[in-house]
């Protein structure tokens, strides 16, 4: 086996291992029954009406920076949000944490959302 071949298998397992690790911890957090997340789905109305995580408000994620005022109680809380494909949960992400959200976590796409369930 060649240097290569171990630098990317160990590049390989990294990523599976992260991968691993932030499924758990949204799964834990999700299911955390002392203090339930907010859960934001950031896709748009047509899209949340088609399906969404239970209990998850819908705010699009060109709306979320107009919408931080009514999100302020949750500035030292676990945020979610999620998307269709990460891509604008990111979005949302980054501006909630610029705006001093602390604890904001990307969940994905709603696909990733749907299989971890409130107990």
């Amino acid at each position: 086996m060649t240097i290569f071949t171990i630098v990317i298998i160990a590049i390989v397992a990294g990523i599976i291992m992260q991968s691993m690790l932030k499924k758990r911890k949204l799964g834990t957090i999700l299911n955390n029954t002392s203090e339930k997340p907010l859960v934001i789905d950031v896709r748009s109305k047509q899209e949340y009406n088609s399906g969404h995580y239970e209990g998850a408000r819908n705010i699009p994620h060109d709306q979320i920076e107009s919408s931080i005022k009514k999100l302020e109680s949750w500035k030292n809380s676990p945020v979610i949000v999620y998307c269709r494909s990460r891509g604008r949960a990111g979005i949302a992400q980054s501006i909630l944490k610029s705006q001093g959200f602390r604890n904001v976590i990307n969940g994905g796409g709603y696909e990733a959302m749907k299989q971890h369930v409130r107990l």
